[in-house]
C-alpha cells in the first residue's frame, strides 16, 4: 500500500508538472510544450490550470489530508471552470473564460482557447471521484466515472497513435490534445479508492 501511494504521489506530481510546462509554453510561446507535435492541438491554458489543481487535489488525497476549506476550494474552482465550459457548449454562449489567461492564435478551431467538451466533462467526473461525492450507488458511481474517463482518454490517445483523424471531427474530441488525454488518463488510473 505504501509503495502504491508513493507511485500515486509521483503521478500526481507528474500531472502538476505537465500543467506547469504547458503554462510555460503559453508564456514563452513554445509550441513543443503546448502540444507534443506541432500539427496536433495544444493543451489549452485553462486545461493546464485544471491539471495543476487536480494534481494538487490528488496529492493531498494520497497523503491522507482530510477535506479542508483549501481542498474544497480547489475542487470548487475545478468544477466552476469545467461547468462554465460545459455551459458554453450546451447553451452556445461565450463567458469570456476561454482566453482569459492567454490569447489562442489557433485559426483551425471554432472556439480558440476552449478546452474540449470531453475534457470539461472529465474534470467534473474526476473531482466527484476524488471527493467521493457519490450520488446514489455507493462506490460503484465513482468507478463508473473513472472507467468512462479512462476509456475515452485511451480512445483519444489511440487516435493520435494511429493517426485516426476522423475521431477528432467529433465535437467532444475536436480540440483535445495528446498531453491533455495523457494527464486525464494518469489521473483516472490512480483515483480508484478512498485514501482516508
Amino acid at each position: 500500500l505504501q509503495r502504491f501511494k508513493a507511485i500515486s504521489q509521483g503521478i500526481a506530481i507528474c500531472v502538476v508538472g505537465i500543467g506547469f510546462l504547458v503554462l510555460i509554453g503559453w508564456v514563452l510561446d513554445i509550441e513543443l510544450l503546448k502540444s507534443l507535435v506541432y500539427e496536433w492541438p495544444t493543451m489549452k491554458s485553462n486545461t493546464a490550470v485544471l491539471s495543476i489543481l487536480s494534481g494538487i487535489l490528488l496529492l493531498r488525497k494520497t497523503r491522507g489530508i482530510r477535506e479542508t476549506w483549501f481542498t474544497l476550494s480547489i475542487a470548487a474552482l475545478i468544477l466552476l471552470i469545467s461547468t462554465l465550459t460545459l455551459g458554453e457548449y450546451i447553451f452556445v454562449v461565450e463567458y469570456g473564460i476561454d482566453q482569459l489567461l492567454f490569447k489562442d492564435p489557433s485559426t483551425d478551431v471554432i472556439h480558440p482557447g476552449r478546452m474540449s467538451l470531453f475534457t470539461a466533462i472529465s474534470f467534473i467526473l474526476l473531482v466527484f471521484a476524488m471527493l467521493s461525492l457519490n450520488l446514489s450507488s455507493g462506490s460503484l458511481t465513482k468507478e463508473y466515472f473513472l472507467i468512462s474517463v479512462f476509456f475515452l482518454t485511451m480512445l483519444a490517445l489511440i487516435g493520435y497513435l494511429y493517426g485516426v483523424s476522423s475521431l477528432f471531427k467529433f465535437v467532444a474530441f475536436a480540440s483535445i490534445s495528446a498531453n491533455t488525454a495523457g494527464s486525464l488518463l494518469l489521473l483516472s488510473v490512480v483515483i480508484y479508492r478512498d485514501w482516508e
